[in-house]
Parts: C-alpha cells; sequence; structure tokens
C-alpha cells in the first residue's frame, strides 16, 4: 500500500502546479513517508533528489526524421516551462501506461482506454510529442517508475490492475 501511495504521489509530481522537490520524512518510530511540503517538526527530512536517466532521451533536433518538425514548431525545448500544463497531463498518462503495459489484463482492459484517450487528445500530441521538454518530462516520470517497480514489483501490479485502469477510464471519457 505504501508502494501504491508513493507512485501515485510522484504521479501528482507530475501534475500541473506540482513541485519537482520530494522530501523523504522519517518518524521516531523509523516510518519512513515522502511528500512535497516539508516534514514535520518531529520527523527527520532528506530531500529524494531527482533520478539522472544515464540514457537520456536526445533532443528532437538530434533524433532521425524529428529535427525538422522540432525546429517547426514542434512545441518547447528542454527546460522551457511554458506549456507544462499540457504536456503534464500526456506525460502522466503515458508514463502510467508504460509502467503497467507489462502486464497481460493491464494491455487487454487499458491500452484501449488509453488508445481512446490519446485520440481524444491528438492535437496536443501533434503539438507536443516531439517536444524537448515532452522527452525531458518523459525521461524523469519513467526514471521514476522504473524505480518504483524495482522497489516494489507486487504493489505496482497492484496498482496497475486496479487503481491504474480506473484512472484510464475515468480519463477516457473525458
Amino acid at each position: 500500500m505504501k508502494t501504491t501511495a508513493f507512485f501515485l504521489l510522484t504521479l501528482a509530481c507530475l501534475a500541473p502546479g506540482g513541485a519537482w522537490a520530494i522530501n523523504k520524512c522519517t518518524d521516531a518510530a523509523g516510518k519512513v513517508s515522502y511528500q512535497e511540503q516539508p516534514c514535520p517538526a518531529s520527523a527527520r527530512q532528506s530531500a529524494v533528489a531527482s533520478p539522472r536517466s544515464p540514457a537520456a532521451p536526445p533532443s528532437a533536433a538530434q533524433q532521425p526524421g524529428k529535427g525538422a518538425a522540432a525546429q517547426a514548431g514542434g512545441g518547447p525545448a528542454a527546460g522551457d516551462a511554458s506549456a507544462d500544463e499540457a504536456i503534464l497531463r500526456l506525460v502522466a498518462t503515458d508514463s502510467l501506461v508504460e509502467s503497467c503495459k507489462h502486464l497481460p489484463d493491464f494491455n487487454e482492459q487499458g491500452m484501449p482506454l488509453y488508445q481512446k484517450w490519446r485520440q481524444n487528445r491528438r492535437q496536443a500530441y501533434a503539438q507536443y510529442e516531439n517536444s524537448g521538454r515532452y522527452a525531458e518530462l518523459m525521461a524523469r516520470a519513467t526514471e521514476q517508475a522504473r524505480l518504483t517497480r524495482q522497489a516494489a514489483p507486487q504493489q505496482m501490479n497492484a496498482f496497475c490492475s486496479g487503481p491504474a485502469l480506473q484512472a484510464l477510464r475515468q480519463q477516457a471519457v473525458q
């Protein structure tokens, strides 16, 4: 359950207006929690560094066939947060699907919902998917999901089979 909460918190960090800093709080009993806000005075606080992806995706200009699209208005460059609200909506759902697509049940039930969701947002994808900023944020989200899967695979599978599918069902109709 803690891992599911951590994964949801990680996805919440991708939400518009969310901070990228996550604090690790350890209380007197040794219980660990993760949150965006500072830890209570009774807990020890340490910052969780944003994971660095050793093989970060190349910028759009370096990707074969994508350079022209990026240079011709393909969205914001890496580091340009001007369109983060729109991009983060895409990244949050895309990283959720990337995290769960290894499960047969999720593939069977979730992928059709995801395709519907993507189709409903095709204009946003056309505008941002090839941008440097999308690649940058997606790399962060993918790395965070990978670390979560490594730390607690059973909890991640339970999350993908339940709450993740429910979230996709709700988003697909919006």
